[in-house]
């Protein structure tokens, strides 16, 4: 459920509350709300949610299998990302 995924997520990644709520527009009492499954958030608010934690949009409405998919995906993409960014930092270096 999308408030068990977002509540998963927040201290997954350790982040506060506070910041969440202001970077997807809300108080902190609505997130608190939407994470007791009280409330629910618009598009426009997932979509920022989404951009805040580095995921799709549709993250939050997948199923605990999927999202071990797409995290497993993620954290392979994640170390693709490293390893092209240290192969990039190897080729600047000026040759002796």
């Amino acid at each position: 459920m999308f408030h068990e995924i977002l509540s998963s997520l927040i201290k997954e990644r350790k982040v506060n509350k506070k910041d969440v709520a202001e970077h997807i527009g809300v108080a902190r009492s609505t997130l608190n709300n939407v994470l007791e499954g009280k409330s629910y958030l618009n598009s426009r608010q997932i979509e920022k949610l989404a951009e805040f934690f580095d995921v799709p949009a549709g993250y939050f409405f997948t199923t605990k299998k999927e999202e071990s998919s797409i995290m497993e995906i993620l954290d392979q993409h994640q170390k693709q990302i490293n390893e092209l960014t240290k192969t990039i930092e190897t080729l600047q270096k000026p040759c002796k």
